[in-house]
């Protein structure tokens, strides 16, 4: 029954790699998870090898729902996407906020 319940815990981490969530998904308590991970070291690998599984995925989900912003015109899709990932938006923005800081710094 143990060797069920560590495998679909395992199953929840790696579509959702909150702890708290896949221990409710799989009706275990966070406590339980935690001790199996101290008492197996084995099993805790395989916890944190389903947490990264799991975060990959989400990070695919976000990406994919960035993209369908930006396809859809929404500006701070866009605008979050150039900040990040376009080196001439990235320095400018980080540039102006530099300055404002700059200049506002000794006014009180």
């Amino acid at each position: 029954m143990k060797i069920k319940r560590k495998g679909k815990l395992l199953s929840e981490l790696e579509k959702m790699p909150i702890v708290s969530v896949a221990c409710k998904k799989a009706g275990i308590s966070r406590a339980t998870f935690y001790r199996w991970c101290k008492d197996n070291e084995q099993f805790s690998a395989k916890a944190q090898n389903a947490i990264d599984k799991g975060v990959v995925l989400i990070n695919d989900l976000a990406e994919n729902k960035l993209v369908k912003g930006i396809e859809d015109g929404d500006f701070g899709s866009i605008r979050y996407w150039l900040n990040n990932r376009h080196p001439a938006y990235s320095f400018r923005y980080k540039t102006k906020a530099i300055d404002l800081i700059t200049k506002n710094k000794g006014k009180k």
